[in-house]
């Protein structure tokens, strides 16, 4: 969606890009990495926005084949490891 918008603006700097795109986030794990390490250009933006998205769908595959996102089992509650 947001490339689609960029590209209707030809004139606009990877930089201005980069930074739109930022000002558009939410407060969130992802937003608060770029505030600790910034990117200024609009394709590195990109790049750690894809590796911040494949972490992401990395825990949660490995929370899933854990079992951490079901609360019970068969025999009863899951109990929390120490």
């Amino acid at each position: 969606m947001f490339n689609t918008a960029a590209l209707e603006v030809p004139s606009a700097t990877q930089e201005v890009k980069a930074s739109a795109f930022s000002q558009g986030l939410l407060n969130g794990k992802f937003f608060k990495s770029l505030t600790k390490k910034p990117v200024s250009k609009f394709d590195a933006l990109l790049a750690r926005a894809t590796k911040f998205i494949n972490m992401e769908d990395a825990q949660a595959a490995k929370k899933e084949s854990r079992g951490e996102n079901r609360k019970y089992t068969e025999g009863g509650p899951l109990l929390k490891k120490p």
